[in-house]
């Protein structure tokens, strides 16, 4: 029984490896298109802030990940033939156990000869997926909506000098007060107006929760006060639309961002000391 299912496995591996073989993988969007994060499944980000939130709060990541992929020179076809020839070895072995003994046919023979083709198989598959596949570094550019209520923190506090370009430590209570009221987060308290190209950021990304539509009853009651203080009916129709009518809102947007790393030019200009030194 754990032989079989060992061989169904292999089957379903084989099948996989064979239609991987035969359809040609979609071609990758290129480098220079921007994805909407929408399409992606919540979850944390990290990368390079290609542009920084406009007026509909949407900013540009150039996110960071890993994919698998062929080693150059490497051909999946032939692995294919190979462990091709394994499996229909394995599967003449297996009709060969099922059958009752006889002339010349001796079942458990048979049965020793399959695990061995089985685990022969197995070390070949493990092989090949090792020689032929490689993990690469990879980065794509993501358009990502930040919520209204984004909390931005910052992992480092930018270094302190003093006149003479030497650095000065934070206080324990200066540390306290930059934490901000959100003490349970890591890093320190920052702002969206933090966020510049080239850093390099960290961004929590989730389902955007709608805000409450206002029920009938309560919207009657408030015209009928606005009509008791006679105001203006025209003057009521043309009130200014709420905050998130204003601008598409996405499916998700990200609730935090962490500020992992500063740009080179933001944390040279960080340092008068050594500006004053290099003039």
């Amino acid at each position: 029984m754990r032989i079989c299912f060992g061989i169904g496995f292999l089957l379903s591996t084989i099948g996989f490896l064979a239609s991987a073989d035969a359809a040609p993988p979609k071609k990758t969007p290129p480098a220079s298109g921007t994805m909407d994060a929408d399409k992606l499944s919540p979850g944390v980000f990290t990368g390079t802030v290609v542009s920084v939130p406009d007026t509909d709060r949407m900013f540009t990541v150039n996110v960071s990940y890993q994919k698998i992929q062929l080693k150059p020179g490497q051909n999946l076809g032939r692995a294919n033939q190979t462990l091709q020839r394994e499996y229909n070895r394995i599967m003449q072995l297996q009709a060969q156990a099922m059958r009752p003994p006889g002339r010349g046919h001796n079942p458990m023979r048979a049965m020793q000869q399959l695990q061995g083709a089985v685990m022969q198989f197995q070390n070949n598959m493990a092989r090949t997926q090792a020689n032929m596949f490689q993990v690469v570094n990879a980065t794509q550019k993501v358009d990502f909506q930040v919520d209204e209520k984004v909390k931005v923190r910052v992992k480092d506090l930018p270094e302190q000098f003093d006149d003479k370009g030497n650095i000065k430590k934070y206080t324990k209570e200066e540390l306290i007060e930059l934490k901000g009221k959100d003490k349970n987060l890591p890093g320190y308290e920052s702002s969206i107006d933090a966020i510049k190209p080239g850093q390099i950021l960290q961004v929590a990304l989730v389902v955007h929760k709608k805000p409450k539509p206002l029920s009938t009853s309560s919207s009657s009651s408030s015209k009928d006060i606005s009509t008791e203080k006679g105001k203006d009916k025209d003057a009521v129709k043309e009130a200014p639309k709420p905050a998130e009518e204003a601008s598409v809102e996405h499916r998700l947007q990200v609730v935090t961002i962490m500020i992992v790393k500063d740009s080179a030019s933001s944390a040279a200009s960080t340092n008068p000391g050594k500006n004053k030194k290099k003039k």
